[in-house]
Parts: C-alpha cells; sequence; structure tokens
C-alpha cells in the first residue's frame, strides 16, 4: 500500500500539477493562513482508480479548529438520484459517462492554496517536504458543492452553443455521473458529442461512455468507451445497468456469516439493501418489520434476538441474493414502439404492520397496444403507537399522494392523465369530504391530499387487484419474484378504460368516527340587581341585609 501511494502522489498528483512544492517565501506566512491537512491512502478494487489520496480536513488543529470547522457546506445543487434515474429510463436510448478526476479538473485560487498544504516524503530516507494542493481536494467539506457548481456553471455559460448538452448537464447529470438518452440513434450521436465539446470547454473530460445502441458507441473513440460490459451507475443506491441487455440488476453486498443474531447484525444487514427507486419494496419493508419489533420488545444492541425473529430474518437473509436474478428493463416501453399518449397510475394499501403506495406508467402506442411498467414504490413501517386500519389507509393515500406528484412532474404528465387508486371506501369518503369537519390527524391529511391531486382522480377498486397489498404486507425474496401483480400491475390496466373498475362514490356522512366534535359555550350575563330592594320596607333593614353580605 505505501508503495502504491507513493506512486500516486508521484504521478498523479506532481505530475498532473495537482500539488506543488510551498515556495520558501511563503513557510513563514502567519499561522492563521495556513493549515496542514492530515492525509491517508483509500484503496478500492473495483474503480479504475485504486488508490485515492483523502485528506482529513475535519482533523482538529493545535487551535482546536478543523478546515471544515471554518467553511461553509453549500447547497446541494445537483438533482436527485431518484429524478435523475427517472428521467433515465425515459430515453429510448440510453448514454453513461463519467467525468474523469473531476476534483482534480478544478483549481483552487491562489489565496487558498496554503490552507490546503501537507508534509510529505517519497522514502523514510527523504527530507520532509511541504506541499500544498492546486486543486480542490477530497475530504474538505466545500469542495463536492465547489466541483458540481464548476460543472453547472460550465453548461450555463456556454448553454447558447451546446443547449442540448446543457439540459443534460442539468438534469441528468449525478455528482460525476451522466445518465442521459436521446429517442433516437442519431439524436444520441448529436449529444454525445454536445456533452464531450461542452465539457471539454471547462477542461473536463468525459470518460467511460456507454450506450445501448452499438451504432452510437461505435462512433465514439475507443479510449474514451468503458471497458467494462457492466457498468456501475452509482454505488451508493446499489443498482447496476447491464448495458448489452440495456436492464437494470440489483447488486447485492457480501453478507459476512452471524456468529449471533443480535440487532446489530439486523441493522447492519439492512443498511446494505439499499433500494432507491423502492423496486424491491415488498421484500425491504418485511426487514424493517422485524427490526421494529425488536424495539417494540426493548431488544438491546447487543442481545440475541428472540427465535420467532431470528427465524424469519435468517429465512430473509438466506434468500436475499436471489434478487440479483430479477432483470428491469431500463426503457420503460419496448423500444420499437411509438407513443400515443401515456398514463401514470398510482395504488395504496396498508395493514397493522406497514403502509405502501407503488406507481406504474401506462403507455398507448400508435398502434393502440398498451404497455405497462413499474415506475417506483415507497413503504413506512406503521407508527409503533397503534393507530385504526382507516387511518393508515389514509397514510397510504398520503404517502401515494407524494409519489404521484413526484412523478407527474418528472414526466409532465397532465392532471387528467393521472389516476390514484385505493380499496378503502372510508378513506374515499373523507377525500370528498370537508377537511376542516374531521379531526386534527385525518383533516391534516386529506388536506395534504387534496393539494396535491385532486379528489377527483381517486378512484375505488378491488383488493384482490392492488399490487401495494404485498408491500403493505411484506413478502420474501423468493416469493416477490413470482408476484406478477408487483411487476405488471393489474391485468385490467392493459384493457381499454371502459373496462376499468367503476368509480365507487359513497357519502362521508356514513363515517362520523373521525369528525371533530363541536362544543358551543355560552356566557349568559344576568341583569338583576344583586339585592332586590323592592323586598326591603325600610331602609334600616335594607342596610342590615347588606352588611351581612359584604361580611362574606
Amino acid at each position: 500500500m505505501s508503495s502504491r501511494f507513493s506512486k500516486l502522489l508521484r504521478e498523479n498528483t506532481l505530475i498532473l500539477e495537482h500539488a506543488e512544492l510551498v515556495p520558501p517565501d511563503d513557510l513563514d506566512k502567519p499561522k492563521h493562513q495556513v493549515f496542514y491537512l492530515p492525509m491517508h491512502a483509500v484503496y478500492k478494487e473495483s474503480t479504475t482508480t485504486k488508490v485515492r489520496a483523502v485528506f482529513d480536513a475535519s482533523a482538529i488543529s493545535s487551535t482546536g479548529v478543523s478546515l471544515n470547522d471554518t467553511l461553509l457546506v453549500g447547497p446541494t445543487i445537483h438533482p436527485p438520484l431518484i429524478d435523475v434515474i427517472l428521467r433515465f429510463r425515459l430515453h429510448r436510448v440510453g448514454l453513461t459517462a463519467d467525468i474523469s478526476k473531476m476534483y482534480r479538473a478544478i483549481e483552487l485560487t491562489k489565496n487558498d492554496r496554503d490552507l490546503h498544504r501537507f508534509v510529505w516524503r517519497s522514502s523514510q530516507g527523504d527530507m520532509l517536504k511541504d506541499y500544498r494542493m492546486t486543486r480542490i481536494t477530497f475530504g474538505v467539506s466545500a469542495s463536492s458543492f465547489a466541483a458540481n457548481m464548476s460543472v453547472k456553471q460550465n453548461a450555463i455559460d456556454y448553454a447558447h452553443d451546446y443547449p442540448i448538452a446543457t439540459k443534460a448537464v442539468e438534469e441528468s447529470f449525478y455528482v460525476d455521473d451522466a445518465l442521459t438518452g436521446a429517442d433516437s440513434i442519431e439524436e444520441a450521436i448529436c449529444l454525445q458529442k454536445q456533452l464531450q465539446d461542452l465539457l471539454s470547454c471547462g477542461k473536463f473530460l468525459l470518460r467511460k461512455w456507454n450506450c445501448s445502441d452499438p451504432a452510437v458507441l461505435d462512433t465514439i473513440p475507443f479510449e474514451l468507451r468503458d471497458k467494462h460490459e457492466v457498468q456501475s451507475i452509482t454505488n451508493s443506491q446499489g443498482k447496476t445497468k447491464t448495458t448489452q441487455s440495456d436492464q437494470f440488476n440489483l447488486t447485492i453486498a457480501d453478507l459476512p456469516s452471524l456468529e449471533s443474531v443480535t440487532k446489530r447484525a439486523l441493522a447492519s444487514d439492512l443498511a446494505k439493501t439499499l433500494d432507491v427507486l423502492g423496486w424491491f419494496a415488498p421484500t425491504t419493508i418485511q426487514a424493517k418489520v422485524l427490526l421494529q419489533r425488536l424495539w417494540e420488545r426493548k431488544v438491546d444492541w447487543d442481545d440475541l434476538v428472540p427465535d420467532d425473529v431470528k427465524q424469519a430474518w435468517l429465512q430473509w437473509r438466506r434468500e436475499l441474493p436471489l434478487l440479483s436474478s430479477k432483470s428491469i428493463d431500463r426503457y420503460y416501453y419496448p423500444k420499437d414502439t411509438q407513443t400515443k399518449s401515456i398514463q401514470i397510475h398510482g395504488f395504496c394499501d396498508a395493514s397493522e404492520i406497514a403502509y405502501a403506495g407503488v406507481v406504474y406508467i401506462r403507455m398507448t402506442d400508435t398502434q393502440d397496444n398498451t404497455h405497462v411498467s413499474l415506475v417506483m414504490a415507497k413503504t413506512k413501517v406503521a407508527p409503533i403507537k397503534r393507530q385504526t386500519i382507516p387511518r393508515l389507509e389514509l397514510c397510504g393515500a398520503h404517502l401515494l399522494a407524494k409519489l404521484l406528484r413526484h412523478v407527474k412532474e418528472i414526466f409532465n404528465v397532465p392532471m387528467h392523465d393521472t389516476f390514484a387508486w385505493t380499496d378503502s371506501t372510508i378513506v374515499l369518503c373523507w377525500l370528498n369530504g370537508n377537511p376542516r369537519r374531521f379531526k386534527t390527524f385525518v383533516g391534516n391529511r386529506i388536506s395534504f391530499i387534496m393539494d396535491q391531486i385532486s379528489p377527483d382522480r381517486w378512484s375505488h377498486f378491488s383488493s384482490s387487484d392492488n399490487p401495494a397489498d404485498c408491500a403493505s404486507r411484506g413478502l420474501f425474496p423468493s416469493e416477490l419474484l413470482e408476484y406478477k401483480l408487483w411487476w405488471n400491475g393489474p391485468s385490467w390496466l392493459l384493457s381499454h378504460p371502459g373496462q376499468w373498475p367503476n368509480q365507487f362514490k359513497i357519502s362521508s356522512e356514513q363515517f362520523p368516527e373521525e369528525e371533530r366534535e363541536i362544543c358551543l359555550a355560552l356566557t349568559v350575563q344576568s341583569t338583576a340587581p344583586l339585592i332586590p330592594l323592592d323586598q326591603y320596607s325600610t331602609f334600616t333593614r335594607l342596610k342590615r341585609v347588606t352588611a351581612w353580605i359584604f361580611r362574606f
């Protein structure tokens, strides 16, 4: 590791001018203008840069303050990963790329370089020398914003010359990963060239190009192409894209063998199953529910879990690698079709342990054939404080409303092509009522749902056709793989709208238990005198009675 690290600094840092020796005149600068960063090596086998030099800018100096303590982190300016993947699946031809050494392409101002000093020697026999970074640095809290803002500002500056590429940078770049595409081979070739030229204006190099269509890939220089058949979109979100088949596959991290099953081990395993779009939500919710049971039973982190939880967890853990065999097409529709119209349909459900929402996209092509594809889903465990099933169903509708609004904005689908489905008649009647009539819990959620999705877009259907049912109850991985209702949605989505379930209208007057109780408080003011004067015949007697009253 030491020899690799020394080679890294010699070849990647000094030769590429990422660091420089501190000039003798600057060695005696005042202490408040200088900061020395501790440095260590990070080794990762799966990346092209095996060894990275990472600086610990959070290390506290002799003053009791670290460099990161004095810096502003800056806002997140790149789009969320969910949005990037949702848009990526809309393109008939998919394009992926990577900005080569993005941090190292951005220079530090000369005034800031002395705050990025470090000490190094190539071997133990050499003298220690003072260096300072000339490029923004890994480990510094402001570096992420500086890098992303540099890429975005470069796109803004040259938007007039490269309009297509500028839009792709703003909507389809997640940090240094480009996940974009086009509707045709010609448009994809044009986009690739524009992106390459646009980034080169800022001295950035786009490399590791990959495309779902070989015709586009043939136009890209070989040295800029990805050398791997399978390209990882991002390591943090746990999915990979297979370029040859143009499909998504879930990659399962190797789970170590367990000497004992504790709550800590369960939480560790669950943290390794990050599923950003919720495609495997019915099985991840099962693990979350098991973890919640341990909290309810007040099991400590290193205590052995009860046998019922242990058996369910070991089965879930044993079957988890089966999910890697499931492939999901990147493009929502068959590539040989032309889109005529699209709709989005959302379904929600709840049980005593969890509630869920799932969204599908329904496309009708120019031949009047219908295609349905899973878009995204989300689940939440039910609160430990028990709620009624109607309230949990309302929570499911609340969750679905947020999902539908999100997908609707990404896909630019009008409200009249947005459909929300629930199998709860109580929720439907609440949505058709006035939120002010109901108690706070129900009224607040109804108001939010109405703001997101118009009440007339909600419909009722049979529970047996609800794909969100399995996500609210949980499935083992082996069961999820064969559960067609989840992957394809209800069969009637492929039919003409006239054959869909009829909207079920119900009066909200039939379910008064959640209505707010109205209490009327009255204040009565009496005008009668405290002492009726007409009841006393003499003034002396009146004075005596008045004295007794004031006495008490």
